[in-house]
């Protein structure tokens, strides 16, 4: 019997559903394998995950290579270069350096393209402010240069594998200056999407839920059809899942056979008209299975509840029914 030690490589869990990735972040959110800075955080976790599977990163991969630098998404340097390395158009890198003018040079292949060549050397860093700057550029100077000249050249090469994503290493030496925000503006300025979902997840209530998804409303469907937005909106559904899986509403008993709704807009008013119809009709479940998601996308939080609560009483059975 051989004493060899043999490893053998399995296949990792990775979500397939919004559900199974908010699942996934809760239960890791305590492990120490998850950094300290957003560990017991689900929503910085959650985030963390959906970008590096959008590189071709599994959870725990993004969780050990992806880190948050004023505000923008980064990858280690050798990170970086593993997610070009599985590009099927890559072709093979070659790095050098010369001690004599501490420069570094990066070649990067990609088939069918022009080669992308960068260099940083001891006089770009002093320009840029870098050279004898305490931390990693005064302990590990040639690394350093390294990883610019490879950062450069890999988002050259492949910006479809990279997707604006940049090195960690050069991020961090920008943190002295004023990021420049291009996320677009609503009304109050960028909106808040880990903050929101953070808030949504320690919700108490139903009624808590709603209070405050109406307060964010306003500036959250300004970013309609992004994935910020989706993400806050199924943080939103979950909760509102679990919330009424152990506190049922309570269905109010209108005081006339059907509840009459003053003031409304004409939105709504087509939606209770359409439900009307189609009890009627005999497929009122049907028809609100087939329209809620849409009727309520369109209603807003504001609305969207007093439709539910007429869906209720329209299937509540009336006495001589």
């Amino acid at each position: 019997m051989s004493n060899e030690l043999t490893v053998q490589k399995t296949q990792l869990l990775v979500p397939s559903t919004m559900k199974e990735a908010l699942d996934m972040a809760s239960m890791m959110q305590g492990s120490a394998l998850v950094p300290e800075k957003i560990r017991n955080n689900p929503a910085e976790i959650f985030m963390t995950i959906q970008l590096g599977l959008s590189v071709g990163l599994n959870p725990i991969q993004s969780l050990q290579n992806i880190a948050v630098i004023n505000n923008k998404p980064t990858l280690w340097g050798d990170a970086m270069a593993a997610v070009c390395k599985a590009h099927p158009k890559w072709d093979g890198m070659l790095e050098t350096f010369d001690e004599e003018t501490m420069t570094a040079t990066c070649e990067v292949r990609r088939k069918g393209d022009s080669n992308s060549v960068w260099t940083f050397s001891r006089e770009d860093a002093k320009s840029a402010g870098l050279w004898n700057r305490k931390g990693p550029w005064t302990q590990y100077t040639k690394r350093m240069l390294q990883m610019r000249a490879r950062g450069f050249a890999l988002r050259d090469a492949f910006p479809d594998a990279l997707q604006g994503i940049i090195s960690r290493e050069e991020a961090e030496d920008y943190q002295s200056q004023e990021p420049r925000d291009i996320t677009p503006k609503s009304s109050g300025g960028v909106f808040p999407f880990t903050e929101a979902i953070n808030t949504i997840c320690v919700c108490q209530t139903l009624e808590e839920l709603q209070d405050y998804f109406i307060s964010i409303w306003k500036d959250l469907s300004a970013y309609r059809n992004t994935d910020g937005f989706n993400n806050v909106m199924a943080a939103k559904d979950k909760k509102k899942e679990e919330l009424s899986a152990n506190h049922p509403p309570v269905i109010p008993q209108p005081e006339v056979e059907e509840a009459t709704i003053v003031e409304d807009s004409p939105e709504l008013k087509d939606c209770i008209k359409s439900l009307k119809k189609a009890k009627k009709q005999g497929f009122l479940e049907d028809c609100w299975e087939e329209n809620h998601l849409r009727w309520e996308d369109m209603l807003g939080p504001s609305e969207y509840p007093k439709l539910e609560n007429e869906f209720q009483v329209l299937k509540t059975p009336q006495t001589g029914e």
